[in-house]
């Protein structure tokens, strides 16, 4: 059970996230947290359209 017995023990010291959920898209996401990852994280990165997957 270690660690994952309590998710409040898991956030313990971690300050919540600042998050304005007027403009939150829940179609999109879901939650609050993962629009705020994309934007400050994914949506800065670029495509390079010329790399074979």
């Amino acid at each position: 059970m270690g660690s994952f017995s309590n998710p409040s023990r898991r956030r313990r010291g971690k300050a919540p996230a600042e998050f304005d959920g007027a403009d939150f898209d829940a179609f999109r996401f879901k939650f609050p947290y993962h629009q705020q990852f994309y934007q400050n994280h994914v949506a800065l990165k670029g495509i390079i359209f010329d790399t074979r997957f």
